[in-house]
């Protein structure tokens, strides 16, 4: 048996977006995974904050290693927000920091008012 891969890097830190862009659902929401691995790829970096926006439409296929990632990910310097589409399954893993929206047109004021503070935070 093949194990499934559920995080895949689509563009590397700094690389400019291509026309060919592309992403399918698969119907899961693998939190946990993505979190691990953008650990492993980011942790070492040298800016001084780490902000991640987590955006999801649905609830993480394991909240516990979800949380637990969050956690562990607050605990070595990453600061987390969020948004949830049409799902407020976000706000169990970033009670304080997270906001829902219903449609496309929020997520940009969404966005912002979530980092303004963040952002201008030294």
């Amino acid at each position: 048996d093949k194990a499934q891969v559920t995080v895949l890097p689509l563009l590397k830190y700094n690389e400019p977006l291509h026309r060919k862009f592309s992403v399918k659902a698969g119907g899961s929401t693998p939190i946990a995974e993505s979190l691990w691995w953008l650990f492993q790829q980011d942790a070492f970096r040298t800016e001084n904050r780490k902000i991640i926006l987590l955006i999801t439409d649905g609830q993480a296929d394991d909240p516990e290693q979800a949380k637990e990632a969050i956690d562990f990910g607050q605990n070595i310097g990453f600061e987390f927000h969020g948004v949830g589409i049409k799902d407020s399954n976000i706000k169990g893993l970033l009670p304080n920091s997270s906001e829902v929206i219903q449609s496309l047109g929020e997520m940009c004021p969404v966005m912002f008012r979530l980092l303004q503070n963040t952002l201008i935070k030294q």
